[in-house]
């Protein structure tokens, strides 16, 4: 039997942890240690424990498929107490007594597991304590997997589309339910008057249908950029009305 760490690699910008290992928050987690590799560059490392009773690629696979399933539940239930986001998170391989062993060394066919995750700071930094705290809570993993996934998307009208959507299939595909919803977290959004009824629709809402239908007089190009300007905005919005933090 031998003792080997599964790495994957991430950054976080603007947020700084040291070193925190997470054996004392649940058993999911308690293999789990997060490490920074870079300072500089905001680099870091998560390296699941693992014992290994053979190096055959078929006993590997079954550890790295094992790791990425935690690894993954890891990255949703940390973004959220942790309140970041994380991009690029990749696995890199494992180590062995201190030594890297590359992915594409491990398994013969190449395989490439990743996790979609490069990390922009919503919040200051945590006390380890709290942190730690927060992630013994139980969550609603499909939702703030849906929301993540969503909201790091990079290019803005894509994140802003995919957020949308994500309200309507929670509010069952209901306009005026969305946007109702969207006003009770901030009452001063914008509203405007709808070209095709007799309600008002909120500026997320005019953004949207300017994209999905053809409305008179509108400019897509001035409707990408107002999304641009909006869209960290409306984030914010959507995380509040998806994520039902305990």
């Amino acid at each position: 039997m031998q003792s080997i760490q599964i790495a994957y690699r991430f950054r976080i910008e603007g947020l700084q942890f040291r070193e925190i290992d997470f054996f004392d928050t649940t058993p999911e987690f308690k293999n789990i240690l997060l490490r920074q590799v870079d300072e500089k560059n905001y680099r870091y490392e998560l390296l699941i424990r693992k014992n290994i009773y053979s190096t055959s690629e078929m006993q590997l696979r079954a550890i790295f498929n094992e790791s990425s399933l935690e690894a993954e539940k890891f990255k949703y239930i940390f973004s959220v107490a942790a309140d970041v986001k994380l991009f690029d998170f990749e696995c890199i391989g494992y180590y062995h007594n201190d030594q890297l062993v590359s992915l594409n060394s491990v398994f013969s066919s190449g395989i490439r597991l990743t996790i979609s995750a490069t990390a922009t700071v919503t919040a200051g930094e945590p006390s380890v304590t709290a942190l730690k705290e927060k992630m013994k809570l139980k969550y609603d993993i499909p939702s703030i997997q849906m929301f993540y996934d969503a909201a790091t998307i990079i290019e803005p009208v894509g994140r802003f589309i995919s957020l949308y959507t994500l309200l309507l299939h929670k509010f069952e595909d209901n306009q005026k339910a969305v946007d109702e919803a969207i006003l009770s977290i901030d009452s001063t959004v914008g509203q405007f008057k709808s070209p095709f009824s007799k309600g008002y629709e909120t500026v997320f809402s005019k953004h949207r249908n300017e994209l999905s239908h053809k409305r008179e007089g509108t400019n897509i190009l001035e409707t990408h950029n107002e999304i641009k300007l909006n869209v960290d905005r409306f984030e914010a919005i959507v995380k509040k009305l998806i994520i039902n933090e305990p």
